[in-house]
């Protein structure tokens, strides 16, 4: 009776693992699809068998065009052909004010300056939901994909 216990019980492990060996075979053919900034350049995976398409998101001081449509909100990408990217900058201000006194014979000139800011797209590993963010001195990534 134990030998044919045993005889039963191989045969469904046996089963069992060849299912879920079929099983892993097709989800690992479904890879989602992801995004990445290295270097400054979005980078982008296309997704496998039912694997998702990316998303990519906005995020302040940067503006998505997908040819001349504006992305506003979170969008599934299929290419990124025809996209592009403007990181917002923020220019220096200036500004000045003369005054003379009552008797005229004395000029002051007062000025105020704020310097800009300089931004850049940060780097970012690949991910199926993508947010570009950009920011002052971002660390960019030395390794090339």
């Amino acid at each position: 009776m134990d030998l044919l216990w045993e005889s039963v019980s191989e045969q469904w492990q046996d089963s069992e693992r060849s299912t879920n060996d079929e099983a892993g075979e097709t989800q690992q053919g479904d890879r989602e699809g992801r995004l990445a900034v290295l270097q400054g350049q979005l980078c982008m995976e296309e997704p496998t068998g039912k694997g998702a398409w990316p998303v990519i998101v906005p995020a302040p001081r940067v503006k998505i065009r997908l040819g001349d449509k504006l992305l506003t909100g979170p969008t599934v990408l299929e290419s990124i052909e025809g996209l592009s990217i403007e990181v917002q900058q923020e220019p220096p201000v200036s500004d000045f004010e003369i005054i003379v006194s009552r008797d005229k014979m004395e000029v002051i000139l007062k000025t105020r300056f704020l310097a800009g800011r300089k931004y850049a797209l940060c780097d970012a590993e690949y991910q199926q939901r993508l947010c570009l963010k950009s920011a002052n001195g971002c660390k960019r990534s030395s390794q090339g994909h």
